[in-house]
């Protein structure tokens, strides 16, 4: 049997499950705020740091 089916349904579930309790963290509970700021911080740090491998593997890249 194929491993991959298993594993395609449980991430399925898990991201249903993720979403909704960043939706009730977000929507109804009290610390909407610190999941807000919480989460530009990772986003932003994501983006920081896909410039910073892309400003490094640029400027270490061998001469053609």
């Amino acid at each position: 049997m194929n491993r991959n089916k298993p594993a395609g349904v449980v991430l399925l579930f898990v991201s249903i499950i993720a979403l909704i309790g960043y939706a009730y963290l977000l929507l109804v509970s009290e610390w909407r705020m610190l999941v807000l700021e919480i989460t530009a911080l990772i986003i932003v740090g994501v983006l920081a740091t896909i410039m910073a491998w892309i400003g490094f593997t640029m400027a270490t890249a061998p001469e053609k």
